[in-house]
């Protein structure tokens, strides 16, 4: 049983969640100082040259140039070829997946593209642009002072370290037994008209970047028409919507009706790894984005993400990033 990246049953359950998108001009002398995010970082050029500088690579961007930064790598620039000029371009830091797979890694999108002569580059700044208004309306409806005798915002707009608004399309508010406050009269501040409609006008937007993303971006695809096995599609999305709590592989075995020996091959032969090394990724993606966008204490987050006992949290965050969460998000310096 095998799907095609066409298969509009691909796109039903995408998962997407946006931590920014902005349009930035800097100045003649700014550099990117080591920045990074947790979920893919996409640039496009509109003015001014700059040399991107990751992992050992280094991309030289022009204006009408698309690159795609990894997540959770630390990136710089430099002026190129000691050229000092201001540097006009658009990012968009956001996690989309497709029965549970980044689309970035699905499609095989390349770290850099051309696309000023692409027909529908014009349109798609368009897109971007808007979507980077709406974003800096969220923020600055997260940081307008509530009005007398109304309720304090939820913190799913207002959490101090959390970019202005994130929208979890698949879930996009949180009760009150989960991120959601509840004021002093028992009512939820999630479900207020004003954040509820942008939030509704952000996630459509974001789609719509992401639809544009995609139908723009496929002739530099390295797999347009990728072919996997929709149990591993479908037990991939169910991990990312139920991370939180204990998920044995006997569980996912049976969300898509197949033996827990079947899966484990299954998951093998489609992403190289385990069902349950899957569930691990998932969740340290989570504490990440906990991490650098809430202030929950570092047990909290422990909890939150799907482990009771925060010594085995820290150890498989050590393994993960490399340090202990506490440095984690000390250090880490996202893009603003």
């Amino acid at each position: 049983m095998r799907v095609t990246g066409s298969n509009p049953q691909l796109l039903d359950p995408a998962l997407l969640e946006l931590r920014f998108a902005m349009e930035w001009e800097r100045a003649h002398d700014w550099n990117a100082p080591g920045f990074s995010n947790p979920y893919p970082t996409i640039w496009y050029m509109l003015e001014g040259e700059r040399t991107l500088c990751y992992q050992a690579r280094a991309l030289r961007l022009r204006p009408g140039d698309l690159v795609v930064i990894p997540p959770d790598t630390r990136f710089t620039t430099q002026q190129s070829d000691g050229k000092k000029e201001p540097v006009h371009y658009l990012s968009i830091c956001l996690s989309a997946h497709l029965h549970g797979l980044d689309w970035t890694a699905l499609y095989g999108v390349p770290a850099q593209c051309r696309l000023a002569d692409a027909p529908g580059a014009p349109a798609f700044v368009v897109r971007w642009r808007a979507l980077a208004r709406l974003w800096s309306e969220a923020g600055a409806m997260a940081a307008r002072p509530p009005e007398p005798g109304q309720a304090t915002a939820s913190p799913t707009l207002d959490e101090p370290r959390r970019a202005p608004l994130a929208t979890t399309l698949d879930e996009p508010w949180h009760g009150p037994d989960n991120d959601g406050q509840v004021n002093g009269t028992g009512r939820s501040d999630a479900l207020a008209a004003a954040p509820a409609a942008l939030a509704l006008r952000l996630g459509g937007e974001s789609r719509l970047w992401l639809a544009d993303a995609l139908a723009l971006l496929e002739p530099h695809m390295a797999s347009p028409r990728p072919a996997v096995d929709i149990r591993v599609l479908l037990a991939c999305a169910y991990i990312r919507r139920h991370y939180a709590r204990p998920l044995p592989v006997p569980e996912l075995a049976r969300q898509v009706h197949v033996t827990p020996g079947h899966l484990r091959t299954l998951f093998r032969q489609t992403l190289g790894l385990s069902p349950q090394t899957y569930v691990q990724q998932t969740r340290m993606q989570k504490a990440k984005e906990l991490l650098l966008g809430s202030e929950h204490s570092l047990a909290e987050i422990a909890v939150r993400v799907g482990y009771r006992e925060y010594g085995h949290f820290l150890k498989l965050f050590r393994q993960s990033a490399g340090c202990a969460p506490s440095h984690y998000r000390k250090h880490t310096m996202t893009e603003r």
